[in-house]
C-alpha cells in the first residue's frame, strides 16, 4: 500500500497540472485504448468537463497500476448501470492538455 501511495504521489508531481472537482456528471461513453507501452482508459463526460481537457476526454492514467484498475471497475459499473457520478476530480496536465482522473465517487 505504501508502494502505491508513494507511486501516485511521484505520478502527480511529475506533471504540472491544474486540479479540478465536479458533481454530477453522467458517462456517455468510455474506451480502452494502448499507447506508449501502457493501457490507458477515457471517458467521455456528460455534461462536458469544465476546464479544456484535450479531445473533450478524462483519463485513466495506466491501468496496469491496482489503482488504475480500480478507477476503470468503478467507471465501468457506473456506465453500465447508467448511475451518474456524484463527484469525479481530475487533474490537467499543462502541457499536453490531457485529464487524468484521481478521484470517482458513484451516486447511489
Amino acid at each position: 500500500m505504501k508502494k502505491l501511495i508513494a507511486f501516485v504521489l511521484c505520478i502527480l508531481v511529475s506533471f504540472s497540472a491544474s486540479a479540478v472537482t465536479e458533481t454530477n456528471k453522467t458517462i456517455s461513453a468510455m474506451g480502452v485504448q494502448i499507447g506508449g507501452g501502457n493501457s490507458i482508459a477515457y471517458v467521455y463526460l456528460s455534461p462536458a468537463p469544465a476546464t479544456n481537457c484535450l479531445f473533450g476526454l478524462v483519463y485513466i492514467q495506466d491501468l496496469s497500476t491496482p489503482g488504475g484498475t480500480a478507477l476503470l471497475s468503478m467507471l465501468q459499473r457506473a456506465y453500465s448501470l447508467s448511475k451518474p457520478l456524484s463527484r469525479i476530480d481530475y487533474a490537467q496536465d499543462s502541457v499536453s492538455g490531457f485529464c487524468y482522473i484521481s478521484l470517482i465517487e458513484v451516486a447511489k
